[in-house]
């Protein structure tokens, strides 16, 4: 019976191994056209917060659309989920928005360059607060190298804007709080399914994008020119954004 077992799982294993590089290779590709996108939707569409209101609605009404249809299973409307839900919604808007104004006024290479290195202080910062391992020496060694590259790109940026840098700093605190916060409050947080995630914090990011979008951005909006060219970045930035989510 354990020979059985064993050729089971070494059956299986081949297959969970492509599937797992299948995933981590959709997330990757996901996750460098999301910035290409949002670099062109607010080159072209100056109003990120409306940018991210798209991006947010998007994401909600497909997921609840599939849910009703039955494709997934979404949770349903319920209050204590949905204030359970705030913070880690809150935590997530402000880690995405300062994301699109770090791109708004920075180049990609810059982004990527710092995104590159908040493993390091997230690592540490699980072993302070959450009771997980440190990186082995090698790891360690690696992550420094990361953290040492960015700090050398930041010194010898020829484009180096004040502004850029004070939304790269402000966006590497949240994204690291964010990690750790959510990865906390998650766990804590029971829901039917990981499709009730996304419903609960995508629904919650669309009604605090959109005060903040009325609060900042009413003027840009109604000034603004619509090309084609704004608005099939904002339908692509939409499109990919829940693709991240459903892939």
């Amino acid at each position: 019976a354990n020979t059985q077992r064993d050729r089971s799982a070494s059956m299986e294993s081949p297959s969970s191994s492509s599937s797992t590089a299948a995933v981590t290779l959709g997330y990757m590709a996901c996750s460098s056209l999301m910035l290409v996108v949002n670099k062109l939707a607010v080159h072209l569409l100056p109003a990120p917060s409306f940018v991210l209101l798209t991006q947010f609605f998007a994401s909600w009404f497909v997921v609840k659309g599939l849910g009703l249809a039955g494709v997934i299973e979404v949770d349903a409307l319920e209050w204590s989920k949905l204030r359970a839900f705030l913070p880690i919604a809150a935590a997530f808007l402000a880690c995405v928005f300062a994301n699109i104004k770090t791109l708004q006024y920075a180049n990609v290479e810059t982004f990527i360059v710092f995104r590159a290195s908040t493993p390091l202080a997230i690592s540490i910062a699980e072993w302070l607060f959450l009771g997980r391992e440190l990186p082995n020496c090698r790891s360690f060694c690696c992550l420094v190298s990361l953290l040492a590259a960015a700090c050398g790109y930041m010194y010898f940026d020829s484009a180096f804007e004040v502004r850029a840098y004070v939304w790269v700093g402000a966006w590497y605190a949240i994204f690291c709080f964010d990690q750790l916060y959510i990865k906390y409050a998650v766990d804590a947080t029971v829901v039917d399914s990981n499709w009730g995630r996304v419903f609960y914090t995508n629904l919650w990011a669309c009604g605090i994008a959109t005060v903040i979008c009325a609060a900042t951005e009413p003027q840009t909006l109604l000034t603004l020119r619509w090309t084609r060219e704004s608005m099939a970045a904002l339908a692509v930035s939409a499109a990919s954004a829940t693709a991240s989510l459903l892939g």
